[in-house]
């Protein structure tokens, strides 16, 4: 008897294999991290992206992902959300990243002294948008991060 589909399921088996070994090289510089994700499967390097900005946008908002060091995967969530198959969270990251002007800071000092002291009202109309595609598409961009991991 085959399990009922759940969704995340199947793009977190891409993901799985490489989570402590992309987590742990968060500690080293910038580069590292890129290094280290340079170095798995390009759908592995985009859904975990893609996961970490989903995971903390919808728990605390751009703020939240730009303050924590899940902040340094800002370009690889773009490039990710456009090869999973959903532009509108690719453009609505580009957008939240175009605060900090047009080279965006991986460093994460750097982002931190760019952004305000408190949260406030900094990103709310981009959390906004980012969070009504996601409830307006229940389950999508899982459905679509399973349909990017098992396709060709």
């Amino acid at each position: 008897m085959s399990q009922p589909y759940q969704p995340g399921k199947h793009y977190w088996q891409l993901v799985d294999p490489y989570w402590l070994l992309l987590n742990e090289s968060w500690d080293g510089q910038p580069a590292a991290l890129l290094a280290a994700l340079r170095s798995v499967p390009s759908k592995a390097q985009h859904l975990y992206a893609c996961h970490w900005c989903q995971s903390e946008v919808l728990n605390g908002g751009f703020y939240q992902f730009f303050y924590n060091t899940t902040g340094i995967l800002a370009p690889e969530a773009v490039e990710g959300f456009y090869a999973v198959g959903t532009p509108e969270l690719a453009e609505i990251v580009a957008e939240a990243m175009s605060y900090f002007g047009p080279d965006y800071p991986r460093d994460r000092d750097v982002r931190l002294d760019a952004l305000p002291r408190t949260q406030g009202e900094a990103f709310a109309g981009i959390d906004a948008k980012f969070n009504a595609w996601i409830d307006a598409k229940r389950n999508r961009w899982e459905l679509l991060a399973d349909s990017y991991a098992t396709g060709p």
